[in-house]
Protein backbone atom coordinates (compact mmCIF):
# COMPACT_ATOMS: atom_id res chain seq x y z
CA UNK A 1 0.00 0.00 0.00
CA UNK A 2 1.59 3.46 -1.06
CA UNK A 3 1.33 6.32 1.50
CA UNK A 4 -1.10 9.34 0.31
CA UNK A 5 0.66 12.70 -0.31
CA UNK A 6 -0.38 15.33 2.40
CA UNK A 7 -2.36 17.21 -0.56
CA UNK A 8 -4.87 14.11 -0.95
CA UNK A 9 -5.43 13.24 3.10
CA UNK A 10 -5.34 16.98 3.67
CA UNK A 11 -8.30 17.15 0.91
CA UNK A 12 -10.15 14.60 1.79
CA UNK A 13 -10.31 15.37 5.29
CA UNK A 14 -11.81 19.14 4.25
CA UNK A 15 -14.00 17.46 1.79
CA UNK A 16 -15.69 15.70 4.99
CA UNK A 17 -16.23 18.77 6.37
CA UNK A 18 -12.99 19.75 8.85
CA UNK A 19 -12.09 22.83 8.89
CA UNK A 20 -8.74 23.96 6.85
CA UNK A 21 -6.70 24.16 9.92
CA UNK A 22 -7.54 21.29 11.93
CA UNK A 23 -7.20 19.28 8.69
CA UNK A 24 -3.50 20.77 8.48
CA UNK A 25 -3.22 19.45 11.81
CA UNK A 26 -4.39 16.02 11.17
CA UNK A 27 -1.78 15.64 8.38
CA UNK A 28 1.40 16.19 10.52
CA UNK A 29 0.03 13.45 13.48
CA UNK A 30 -0.61 10.83 10.50
CA UNK A 31 2.73 11.47 9.11
CA UNK A 32 4.85 11.15 12.72
CA UNK A 33 2.08 8.17 13.12
CA UNK A 34 2.17 6.06 10.23
CA UNK A 35 4.26 8.23 7.26
CA UNK A 36 0.55 8.36 5.84
CA UNK A 37 0.72 5.14 4.81
CA UNK A 38 -3.26 3.54 5.26
CA UNK A 39 -1.97 -0.21 4.92
CA UNK A 40 1.21 0.26 7.37
CA UNK A 41 1.49 -1.61 11.29
CA UNK A 42 3.40 -0.91 13.65
CA UNK A 43 6.63 -2.63 13.62
CA UNK A 44 7.02 -3.34 17.16
CA UNK A 45 3.96 -3.26 18.97
CA UNK A 46 4.25 -1.34 22.87
CA UNK A 47 2.11 -3.69 24.19
CA UNK A 48 4.20 -7.31 23.96
CA UNK A 49 1.52 -9.73 22.19
CA UNK A 50 -0.66 -7.14 20.83
CA UNK A 51 -0.98 -6.48 16.60
CA UNK A 52 -0.19 -3.04 17.65
CA UNK A 53 -1.03 -0.21 15.65
CA UNK A 54 -2.58 -0.12 12.16
CA UNK A 55 -3.57 2.33 9.41
CA UNK A 56 -3.17 6.06 8.88
CA UNK A 57 -3.55 7.56 12.78
CA UNK A 58 -1.95 3.84 13.82
CA UNK A 59 -5.36 2.69 15.62
CA UNK A 60 -4.71 0.11 18.66
CA UNK A 61 -6.79 -2.03 20.78
CA UNK A 62 -10.34 -1.59 20.43
CA UNK A 63 -9.93 1.50 18.20
CA UNK A 64 -8.38 -0.91 15.82
CA UNK A 65 -11.33 -3.58 15.99
CA UNK A 66 -13.95 -0.77 15.81
CA UNK A 67 -12.02 0.46 12.39
CA UNK A 68 -11.97 -3.15 11.36
CA UNK A 69 -15.72 -3.64 12.56
CA UNK A 70 -16.19 -0.10 10.23
CA UNK A 71 -14.64 -1.42 7.28
CA UNK A 72 -16.34 -4.61 7.30
CA UNK A 73 -19.50 -3.26 7.27
CA UNK A 74 -18.58 -1.36 3.92
CA UNK A 75 -17.79 -4.47 2.71
CA UNK A 76 -14.48 -2.72 1.85
CA UNK A 77 -10.60 -3.27 3.00
CA UNK A 78 -9.56 -2.09 6.07
CA UNK A 79 -6.42 -0.36 4.13
CA UNK A 80 -8.58 1.61 2.02
CA UNK A 81 -7.97 5.50 2.88
CA UNK A 82 -11.37 6.84 2.10
CA UNK A 83 -12.76 4.15 4.87
CA UNK A 84 -10.30 5.10 7.50
CA UNK A 85 -10.76 9.01 7.32
CA UNK A 86 -14.50 8.25 7.22
CA UNK A 87 -13.65 6.03 10.18
CA UNK A 88 -12.04 9.05 11.73
CA UNK A 89 -14.83 11.32 11.71
CA UNK A 90 -17.15 9.20 13.36
CA UNK A 91 -14.70 8.42 15.95
CA UNK A 92 -14.47 12.22 16.21
CA UNK A 93 -18.46 12.61 16.38
CA UNK A 94 -18.70 9.72 18.60
CA UNK A 95 -16.01 8.02 20.96
CA UNK A 96 -13.83 10.69 20.64
CA UNK A 97 -16.29 13.48 21.08
CA UNK A 98 -14.41 14.81 23.98
CA UNK A 99 -11.09 15.11 21.89
CA UNK A 100 -13.06 16.81 19.15
CA UNK A 101 -14.34 19.45 21.87
CA UNK A 102 -10.91 20.44 22.50
CA UNK A 103 -9.59 19.91 19.03
CA UNK A 104 -11.85 22.19 17.50
CA UNK A 105 -11.06 25.04 20.07
CA UNK A 106 -8.07 25.72 18.51
CA UNK A 107 -7.49 28.92 16.39
CA UNK A 108 -4.32 27.80 14.72
CA UNK A 109 -2.98 24.36 12.89
CA UNK A 110 0.00 24.32 15.64
CA UNK A 111 -2.84 24.76 18.54
CA UNK A 112 -4.81 21.72 17.04
CA UNK A 113 -1.94 19.61 16.05
CA UNK A 114 -0.76 19.58 19.88
CA UNK A 115 -4.68 19.05 20.81
CA UNK A 116 -5.03 15.91 18.18
CA UNK A 117 -1.82 14.29 19.57
CA UNK A 118 -2.91 15.18 23.09
CA UNK A 119 -5.87 14.27 23.60
CA UNK A 120 -7.30 12.26 20.15
CA UNK A 121 -4.24 10.05 19.75
CA UNK A 122 -2.70 9.72 23.10
CA UNK A 123 0.81 8.24 22.68
CA UNK A 124 3.84 7.38 25.38
CA UNK A 125 4.02 10.45 26.81
CA UNK A 126 8.03 10.65 26.11
CA UNK A 127 6.62 11.09 22.35
CA UNK A 128 3.62 13.10 22.91
CA UNK A 129 5.57 15.49 25.00
CA UNK A 130 8.45 15.95 21.70
CA UNK A 131 5.79 16.04 19.59
CA UNK A 132 3.82 18.38 20.98
CA UNK A 133 6.70 20.50 21.79
CA UNK A 134 7.72 20.56 18.09
CA UNK A 135 4.28 21.12 16.85
CA UNK A 136 3.68 24.64 18.88
CA UNK A 137 7.20 25.92 17.79
CA UNK A 138 5.90 25.59 14.10
CA UNK A 139 6.23 22.56 12.76
CA UNK A 140 3.18 21.97 10.49
CA UNK A 141 1.86 21.41 6.61
CA UNK A 142 0.57 24.64 4.50
CA UNK A 143 -1.14 23.30 1.62
CA UNK A 144 -0.55 26.50 0.03
CA UNK A 145 3.23 25.73 -0.28
CA UNK A 146 2.43 21.90 -1.75
CA UNK A 147 3.83 21.10 1.35
CA UNK A 148 7.05 22.54 2.01
CA UNK A 149 7.19 23.80 5.18
CA UNK A 150 6.23 20.55 6.46
CA UNK A 151 8.69 18.45 8.21
CA UNK A 152 7.64 15.55 10.46
CA UNK A 153 7.96 16.33 14.34
CA UNK A 154 9.88 13.07 15.07
CA UNK A 155 12.75 14.74 12.61
CA UNK A 156 12.92 17.70 14.80
CA UNK A 157 13.75 20.17 11.90
CA UNK A 158 12.60 22.65 9.47
CA UNK A 159 11.98 22.86 6.22
CA UNK A 160 15.67 23.94 5.66
CA UNK A 161 17.21 20.92 7.58
CA UNK A 162 17.56 23.40 10.97
CA UNK A 163 17.07 21.80 14.26
CA UNK A 164 14.09 23.14 15.51
CA UNK A 165 13.75 24.66 19.19
CA UNK A 166 11.52 23.87 20.77
CA UNK A 167 10.75 26.62 23.08
CA UNK A 168 11.37 29.55 20.48
CA UNK A 169 7.77 31.29 19.52
CA UNK A 170 5.68 29.96 16.67
CA UNK A 171 6.14 31.69 13.44
CA UNK A 172 4.27 34.54 12.42
CA UNK A 173 1.15 34.56 11.03
CA UNK A 174 2.01 35.84 7.59
CA UNK A 175 3.49 32.06 7.22
CA UNK A 176 0.70 31.04 6.38
CA UNK A 177 -0.64 32.96 3.03
CA UNK A 178 -3.06 33.51 2.51
CA UNK A 179 -4.92 33.61 6.10
CA UNK A 180 -6.36 30.65 7.00
CA UNK A 181 -9.93 30.51 7.20
CA UNK A 182 -11.57 30.73 10.86
CA UNK A 183 -13.44 27.46 12.34
CA UNK A 184 -16.35 26.50 10.72
CA UNK A 185 -15.25 28.10 7.51
CA UNK A 186 -14.40 25.81 4.50
CA UNK A 187 -11.85 25.78 2.03
CA UNK A 188 -12.80 24.91 -1.72
CA UNK A 189 -10.40 21.68 -2.37
CA UNK A 190 -10.66 22.87 -6.15
CA UNK A 191 -8.61 25.64 -5.39
CA UNK A 192 -5.73 23.49 -4.64
CA UNK A 193 -2.51 24.27 -6.50
CA UNK A 194 -1.26 20.86 -5.80
CA UNK A 195 -2.82 18.14 -8.17
CA UNK A 196 -5.44 15.80 -6.21
CA UNK A 197 -5.18 11.87 -7.47
CA UNK A 198 -8.71 11.15 -8.50
CA UNK A 199 -8.55 7.91 -7.63
CA UNK A 200 -8.22 8.53 -4.03
CA UNK A 201 -10.29 12.04 -3.67
CA UNK A 202 -13.13 11.08 -1.38
CA UNK A 203 -17.11 11.65 -2.69
CA UNK A 204 -19.47 13.73 -0.20
CA UNK A 205 -19.34 12.22 3.37
CA UNK A 206 -22.44 10.65 3.09
CA UNK A 207 -23.02 9.19 6.83
CA UNK A 208 -25.03 11.21 8.98
CA UNK A 209 -24.89 13.58 11.33
CA UNK A 210 -21.40 14.54 10.71
CA UNK A 211 -21.94 17.33 8.25
CA UNK A 212 -23.41 19.35 10.98
CA UNK A 213 -21.22 18.52 13.53
CA UNK A 214 -17.95 19.82 11.66
CA UNK A 215 -19.88 23.03 11.11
Amino acid sequence: MNALSPEVFYAGLVERGVPSHIAQAFVVNARDESGLNPGINEAAPIVPGSRGGYGLMQWTGPRRRALEAFAADRGASVSDPEVQMDYLLTELQGPESRAWSRISAAQTPEEAAAAIVNDFLRPAESHRARRERNYLAGVTFNPENAGQLYTPASEGRDAQGNALNAFSQPPEPERYAPALPQIGTFLDASAFQAPVNNALAAPQFSISPLSTRFR
